[in-house]
């Protein structure tokens, strides 16, 4: 049997090192709450500085408007091409499925590869949304109040 002052001296210990942690987190999150804030009042001077100085403004517009031509050229540059009599092709991903038979039949398995396969029309596929997006959210940001 566990003598008593070993049991009251265990809880004891127990009790005490979980307020210790405790409190260890509480004064890490407070220092982390700290630290946003301050991080807030960078970011609130440079939103300011950026509201005030119209280069900056064109500046990002420039790189908006470069990389939004950038991510969707797979899908204009076959149309402009096209239109200006110029074979312009695009090679988009799509999956190869073989099919093979051994042993006359008994066992078959698919063989699946990627492939690309070229083509000269308008290209659309969905991935072409997440770029697009991550554009849109790059050049208009997340504002919250």
């Amino acid at each position: 049997m566990i003598p008593l002052e070993l049991l009251t001296g265990g809880i004891s210990f127990a009790l005490g090192a979980a307020t210790k942690i405790i409190a260890m987190k509480m004064e890490m999150k407070h220092a982390e709450q700290k630290a946003l804030l301050q991080k807030a009042g960078i970011v609130h001077e440079v939103r300011k500085f950026g509201t005030q100085d119209l280069n900056f403004a064109w500046t990002r517009r420039v790189i908006a408007l470069t990389l939004l031509a950038i991510v969707a050229s797979p899908v204009w540059a076959p149309f402009i091409g096209d239109i200006m009599n110029i074979p312009i092709a695009v090679a988009i991903p799509v999956v190869d499925e073989t099919n093979t038979s051994v042993l006359w039949g008994m066992f078959s398995y698919t063989d699946k590869v990627m492939a690309y396969k070229h083509i000269t029309t308008i290209t659309y596929l969905p991935e072409y949304n997440h770029y697009f997006f991550a554009v849109i959210g790059m050049y208009f940001g997340v504002n919250k109040k």
